[in-house]
């Protein structure tokens, strides 16, 4: 993922001053500022399908792709789906939010590493989240990590026909990969 700006360092109200007059989306990352690339076919079906599913199974508000999430005072993400299943608390800034329940990030070949590792890590360290989802856009693989008290448990699925547990609901892969075009 490239740098949206060559700039050595941006403040929180810089990005926030960049986001309100750009025509395109940016995350904020501890100074730095990273443009939001253009996605596929597969990952706006998965993202949809996530919504779908989730908003249909589980009492909980879902929200895709234009919605920022507070990780920290220094860290603003556009997951491709978040879920509260709490009252939303808004984040310091305009139009965030501060209290996800589940996010998913779609991973996509240009973005997989720093979904990986930076966003996971900022992610992880928000107190109400619960569940973080990696899915694979071009085959069947869901990485599913499970807040606990001594960590996170993380579970791999990629069997179409398995099922992933959220909540207590059981969801089938197959209804996530719903016309996705899946690489053999």
């Amino acid at each position: 993922m490239d740098f949206a700006y060559d700039h050595p360092w941006f403040s929180v109200e810089e990005y926030f001053e960049i986001e309100e007059s750009s025509n395109i989306r940016h995350e904020y990352f501890r100074g730095n500022i990273y443009a939001m690339v253009g996605v596929s076919f597969n990952h706006n079906r998965i993202t949809r399908n996530f919504s779908i599913v989730f908003q249909r199974f589980l009492n909980c508000e879902t929200f895709t792709s234009d919605l920022k999430v507070e990780a920290a005072d220094d860290t603003y993400f556009y997951p491709d789906v978040v879920m509260v299943c709490e009252k939303i608390i808004e984040g310091s800034k305009p139009n965030t939010l501060k209290n996800p329940s589940c996010i998913i990030e779609v991973l996509s070949p240009s973005t997989a590493l720093y979904d990986k590792n930076k966003k996971a890590k900022a992610y992880k360290n928000i107190p109400t989240l619960e569940y973080y989802l990696l899915a694979n856009q071009d085959k069947v693989e869901i990485e599913q990590y499970i807040r606990r008290d001594v960590g996170w448990l993380v579970k791999t699925y990629t069997n179409i026909n398995s099922f992933i547990t959220i909540y207590n609901k059981k969801f089938k892969l197959s209804s996530i990969y719903k016309n996705v075009a899946l690489q053999v």
